[in-house]
């Protein structure tokens, strides 16, 4: 057998435990002890032959097949997951409205304008028409803010669990919303309508939130959250249910966040159905960063804090799950996905929404999309530039990390945790390591 060119190793410390990644295998191995330095250098050397049995059977995972190129293993993994359509995944976007004015948002401040009931009938009918050719619809309800809309996110679920039940399709449904008005009696309604699913999002203790997301008129936010998460933990058992909290992390949080995520541990940390992202705020564009841009964070390390969440017992999973095979992939690099803006216009990525260059097709009276599919193919075929061929990382995210702005800026885009994946090796080893144990 010979050396995978996918293998990720953390730097040898003296005494301290090496761990070893495979990114297209997502194996992960802690190598210590005396062979530590000899182990290291075989599995660094992309290529080489190795022969012995024993050091075969430990490090499987990290080598391949003499006959196995792995440029071809990669070649069929992009026609598997982007040459053909399997779901249909839509996210919906009901209105440009929005109860919050969050200070680092790229959306614009416009006169608020909500879907029609002829741009819904019109989505209906297109749902109708083409569910056949995937095996089951995703739909991911977006913003502005969808809880301002919730007659046409109830008619628009019962439509769609109404066809997918016709046609034998699966169906899942999600929100990402600012939990404002998220209270209990949404989330039992919706439940049974498909959506099962949310993104929220906390940016630090009260004093931090509430200056970073604010109301339209200017009041806080933080208590009305997570009372309204309290009562649903409280008062919705369903287990097939979850809630991810997300975190902008940004300067003002720095010297809170241990206090912070404490108290997300004591508030929904014991509840197996909240699971917790965090990431910097950055720059998504808009004119209301100008006045926050000083705080953002540049040279801070994500990973320090990820590893704080983690050995406080927060479930990461959606941080680490980033860093597998396909993580790291957009959901716009897929055929069978693209947002209906609440005109009707469809887009394949919800952060280019005033581009018209990120403007893909629109909805006809009849439920018909004419798709502009030069502006398609741009975002959906996957061309690989030479850096990538050449790239251990390449099979997180197989050069889609952000189409658009592939498409945009004509070069590719890396993922930013690419400069943090060996410090979260560790933490990925000891959450595997847990959820063997439960297994067993």
């Amino acid at each position: 057998m010979k050396v995978s060119k996918y293998n990720i190793l953390t730097e040898i410390n003296g005494d301290a435990p090496v761990y070893v990644y495979n990114t297209l295998t997502n194996d992960i191995k802690k190598i210590c002890g005396h062979c530590v330095k000899e182990h290291y250098a075989i599995l660094s050397d992309a290529g080489r032959q190795v022969i012995d049995d024993e050091f075969i059977d430990a490090y499987r995972g990290f080598l391949v097949e003499n006959s196995e190129d792995e440029d071809v293993i990669i070649s069929r993994q992009i026609n598997s997951e982007f040459g053909k359509e399997k779901e249909l995944y839509l996210t919906i976007v009901p209105t440009n409205e929005c109860n919050f004015r969050c200070v680092y948002c790229y959306q614009r401040d416009e006169s608020p304008k909500s879907m029609s009931d002829v741009t819904q009938q019109e989505i209906i009918r297109h749902v109708s028409q083409v569910i056949d050719q995937y095996s089951g619809l995703m739909i991911g309800w977006f913003g502005g803010e969808p809880t301002l809309c919730d007659k046409i996110v109830t008619r628009l679920s019962k439509a769609f669990s109404a066809i997918c039940l016709l046609k034998h399709k699966y169906y899942m449904a999600g929100m990402t919303t600012n939990g404002y008005l998220l209270n209990l009696d949404c989330v039992k309604r919706w439940y049974r309508l498909g959506i099962k699913s949310y993104q929220i999002t906390i940016d630090g203790p009260e004093q931090i939130h509430d200056q970073q997301r604010i109301r339209k008129n200017g009041e806080g936010t933080f208590r009305q959250i997570v009372q309204n998460l309290i009562s649903i933990r409280d008062g919705f058992a369903e287990k097939d249910f979850g809630i991810l909290i997300r975190t902008n992390i940004t300067a003002l949080l720095e010297e809170h966040f241990e206090q912070y995520v404490d108290l997300l541990y004591h508030l929904f940390g014991n509840d197996s159905r909240f699971h917790f992202h965090f990431t910097k705020a950055y720059d998504w564009g808009g004119e209301r960063i100008d006045s926050f841009r000083d705080n953002l964070l540049h040279s801070s390390n994500l990973s320090s804090y990820i590893k704080i969440a983690f050995n406080k017992g927060l479930n990461i999973d959606k941080n680490l799950n980033n860093i597998k095979a396909l993580g790291s992939v957009c959901y716009a690099a897929r055929k069978g996905q693209y947002v209906i803006n609440y005109d009707g216009i469809l887009s394949k990525c919800t952060l280019g929404i005033y581009d018209e260059a990120n403007h893909i097709g629109k909805l006809s009276s009849k439920g018909n999309v004419f798709f502009d599919q030069r502006k398609v193919d741009l975002f959906t075929q996957v061309h690989l530039e030479e850096k990538c061929k050449e790239c251990r990382y390449l099979p997180l995210c197989m050069g889609c990390a952000c189409p658009y702005k592939n498409y945009r800026d004509n070069k590719t885009v890396c993922p930013n945790l690419f400069d943090i994946l060996k410090d979260l090796l560790p933490i990925l080893y000891e959450r595997n390591l847990a959820y063997d144990l439960q297994k067993k």
